[in-house]
């Protein structure tokens, strides 16, 4: 087998060592990027005013920590706020702005502030569709 000539051999390692350092950063990224993640935690924030934007929440949260996204939930038919939505804060942050403002009034509104929960995956035991499709031909 030939390798191809790089002079001294330097070029050789000179791009060896490139790509591990590349690679170990690219390593290191994404542990610190998982690591933040389970550092942040996402509040459920309800009885929004359907006149609230997603700057005024962020406004509003703001003063106990880093806001990382705020995500106000609209209807899909007629696109207005349906009156909740999810702020995602740094844990220290998340947990102060609970204990401050859960009940509070925000633009009128009392809030109502906890942990998010995830939401349950739903099932489809016992021979039932997920719903959709239409059904098929009818026999009658």
């Amino acid at each position: 087998m030939h390798l191809p000539s790089y002079g001294n051999g330097i070029g050789l390692v000179e791009s060896w060592v490139k790509h591990v350092l590349r690679s170990n950063l690219i390593r290191m990224n994404a542990k610190y990027y998982l690591e933040f993640m389970h550092m942040a935690k996402k509040l459920y924030v309800g009885n929004l005013p359907f006149s609230a934007s997603e700057d005024d929440v962020r406004d509003y949260f703001a003063p106990y920590g880093e806001v990382i996204s705020v995500a106000l939930i609209t209807d899909r038919e007629t696109g207005r706020l349906r009156g909740f939505g999810f702020v995602e804060m740094n844990d220290e942050g998340a947990m102060a702005a609970v204990e401050a403002l859960d009940g509070q009034s925000f633009q009128g509104r009392n809030l109502k502030i906890n942990e998010a929960q995830e939401r349950p995956r739903r099932s489809f035991d016992n021979n039932r569709s997920g719903g959709g499709g239409g059904g098929g031909r009818r026999p009658w």
